[in-house]
């Protein structure tokens, strides 16, 4: 009878141990799956947020200096043709390379308004490049230059907001995997204390061999 105790405990013991398996198992699956989350957050940081930000500045950059161009048209009667067309090119060259870059629904709003106004803005300054700009154009110019400066501000309080929330986002899956750490220490120490329950039931179970007294 006590075999079959034995057995019975042994069989119980190894369904437990083939369920901490699978339970390490799973726990190493969900950090697989932290890290990868982890990878994913960092990375969209720094190509979708950072990136952004310094296509944001650069088009900030290369509107100064095309507004400052057209200044000196109005002021000097002095008019750059090469300059403005490699800045223009620049603009679009960027406009394109921070469409590539992973938009909010209202990031896409604000850019498509950016792009409209960097339309129009380059259509003004096409039918009045030769002269300078009357007073109502002039208004005009600068007025879409207000837009264009609003546009970019919004842009870029969208990349500190979504830098922020995947910063909080990348905590919460350290915080996870930390705790998937500590449930598969507790799983093991588990499995420790099993094997333990296992080799003392063993020990326990072996049958005691009398000495005989008439051998002596």
């Amino acid at each position: 009878m006590k075999w079959t105790y034995v057995i019975r405990q042994k069989t119980k013991a190894a369904m437990a141990l083939g369920t901490i398996f699978v339970l390490i198992l799973a726990t190493n699956v969900m950090d697989k799956s932290h890290f990868s989350e982890l990878q994913d957050s960092f990375s969209a940081v720094y190509e979708d947020r950072l990136v952004a930000e310094i296509y944001i500045y650069k088009l900030s950059a290369q509107l100064h200096t095309k507004k400052k161009v057209f200044d000196e048209l109005n002021d000097l009667g002095v008019y750059d043709r090469n300059t403005n067309q490699a800045l223009n090119d620049s603009i679009r060259t960027l406009l394109s390379k921070y469409e590539e870059t992973k938009l909010t629904e209202k990031e896409a709003l604000l850019f498509t308004a950016l792009k409209k106004n960097i339309t129009d803005l380059l259509s003004l300054e096409a039918d009045h490049t030769q002269l300078a700009l009357g007073s109502k154009r002039r208004e005009r110019v600068g007025e879409q230059y207000r837009k264009l400066a609003v546009n970019l501000d919004g842009l870029s309080e969208i990349q500190l907001l979504e830098g922020k929330n995947l910063t909080d986002n990348s905590r919460r899956i350290i915080a996870a995997s930390n705790v998937t750490s500590q449930l598969e220490i507790c799983i093991l120490i588990i499995a420790g204390l099993i094997v333990q329950a296992l080799i003392f039931t063993s020990k326990s179970m072996r049958p005691h061999w009398s000495q005989d007294s008439s051998l002596n």
